[in-house]
């Protein structure tokens, strides 16, 4: 009995490429490749404003918590810096080239081509001189796209609330890091190192 260890890298083209050396040297390859991260980064901001709403809010609750446990003000920097990840996680990820199929098959659907571009992508099972046309075809209609038109950097009217709300629990798990104090209502701060050291200092002289 052999048993055999699934690849890395999936073949079916499913994996992102990093180099973006799937795209493959000609004209067609090379003038998908920045429409393919135009979709990548489109995709990406439209996801962002959820993401970081929870990785935020998460972080929120943990510094708030630990603050008000008394633990020390280190575990609330390290708990924004890990609330961070997501952020660095979203920025790689709109650097990344989405495979070939996955972008060709986005703009088809996007703009109604009818799998002109993703035909040509997959490759057909046409004889060469159908082959050949289809390419053509299939480059003209890239030429005529327009990516910002296609896919725009813009956030939708219904993610603007969420990525106000990601923010505002930014801001208030930072304040709540740096002062790392939930002073209750009524009663007087607690004193500092400095304040305790003077004290005895003053008690040992009497």
């Amino acid at each position: 009995m052999r048993l055999e260890l699934a690849p890395l890298i999936p073949r079916d083209g499913s994996w992102p490429a990093f180099r973006a050396t799937a795209y493959g040297p000609d004209a067609f390859g090379q003038r998908l490749i920045p429409l393919a991260r135009r979709w990548q980064r489109h995709r990406t901001l439209l996801s962002a404003p959820r993401v970081l709403t929870i990785s935020f809010g998460l972080a929120l609750l943990v510094v708030l918590g630990a603050a008000a446990v008394g633990l020390p003000r280190f575990v609330s920097v390290l708990v924004l810096g890990v609330a961070m990840i997501p952020v660095v996680a979203l920025v790689a990820r709109a650097q990344v080239a989405p495979p070939p199929l996955a972008a060709a098959l986005a703009y088809d659907r996007r703009l109604d081509m009818f799998e002109r571009l993703s035909t040509v992508v997959a490759g057909s099972r046409a004889d060469d001189g159908m082959r050949e046309l289809q390419r053509r075809d299939a480059f003209q209609a890239l030429e005529a796209v327009n990516p910002s038109l296609a896919f725009p950097y813009r956030v939708p009217r219904a993610d603007l609330g969420v990525l106000a709300v990601a923010g505002a629990a930014l801001a208030l798990g930072m304040l709540a890091a740096t002062t790392a104090v939930l002073p209750r209502l009524g009663e007087p701060p607690p004193p500092s190192a400095l304040a305790e050291s003077l004290g005895s200092a003053e008690d040992g002289a009497a």
